[in-house]
């Protein structure tokens, strides 16, 4: 069973509506003000024990409806960006703090605002697939599906497909080990 992700999390931040308004009134380090905005807005709930913060919730820039999160998923601190396609994470999977997974792309050719504004609406889906774990700080770009079962080391940028039940690492990332598939018989 999948559910979106605002019924998973009572509060996600959505900051995308405010970035847009925001860089119209201040164009210097608008991004930044409005996620500092949005953390001190979070640190009002009762997260705060004994002197530690820690904030398990994923940061959305975009439509937080095309989160689609299955069961018993972690999702610790990550960025979510969905401007450009669905993100899909299937049952038992873990995703560790400061990971990005990020559904658009620009057009590069074009200067300034112009290339800022110009990303694909759709088509740079993310899947990930049933029990697949996902290390700290790794990148997965759009339009990928992350195999069953497969590992992500930390800090890998992962920019193709990954065959279920392997572990990838680096930049970009690259299969470094099969893990044995339960579901074939060994001869």
């Amino acid at each position: 069973m999948l559910l979106r992700i605002e019924k998973l999390y009572p509060w996600p931040l959505n900051i995308s509506k405010h970035l847009t308004v925001m860089n119209m009134r201040y164009n210097v380090n608008a991004k930044t003000f409005v996620i500092v905005r949005a953390l001190k807005k979070l640190l009002t709930f009762p997260l705060v024990k004994c002197g530690f913060i820690n904030i398990n919730v994923p940061v959305i820039i975009g439509d937080p409806k095309r989160v689609i999160i299955g069961k018993n998923v972690m999702l610790y601190n990550s960025i979510l960006n969905t401007h450009s396609g669905f993100i899909i994470i299937e049952d038992h999977v873990t995703v560790l703090p400061n990971s990005i997974i990020v559904t658009g792309t620009h057009n590069f050719s074009k200067k300034n605002n112009e290339r800022r504004n110009d990303y694909p609406k759709s088509g740079r889906n993310i899947c990930i697939r049933r029990g697949a774990w996902i290390g700290s700080g790794a990148i997965i770009l759009g339009n990928v599906t992350i195999g069953e079962n497969s590992v992500v080391g930390a800090g890998s940028v992962v920019t193709k497909d990954v065959d279920p039940y392997c572990i990838v690492v680096g930049n970009p990332a690259k299969t470094i080990k099969k893990l044995p598939d339960p579901t074939t018989k060994n001869e």
